[in-house]
């Protein structure tokens, strides 16, 4: 057995023992749901809901560089742009 296969078969265990976990974690979302007041919401609606966004982290995270993602870079004049959150 090689390394890829060994790889591989530790990739099946981590995603079969997370679908497991997430699978007990069903028939206790409602009881979740009512105290943090969290709602079901229909993903078709929750996407129409959305707008566009910029994820700053991929853009500082991409590999050579901030550019890589087809964002211009970023630059302080873009970040002092944004509103202060309290």
């Amino acid at each position: 057995v090689n390394q890829i296969d060994m790889m591989m078969k530790k990739i099946k265990m981590i995603a079969a023992l997370a679908a497991f976990a997430f699978s007990l974690i069903g028939p206790f979302s409602a009881a979740f749901s009512e105290k943090s007041g969290f709602k079901e919401v229909d993903p078709v609606a929750a996407v129409k809901a959305m707008s566009p966004a910029w994820n700053l982290g991929n853009s500082l995270d991409a590999i050579p560089n901030e550019d890589s993602w087809n964002n211009k870079p970023v630059k302080e004049q873009t970040v002092r742009c944004w509103p202060i959150g309290d």
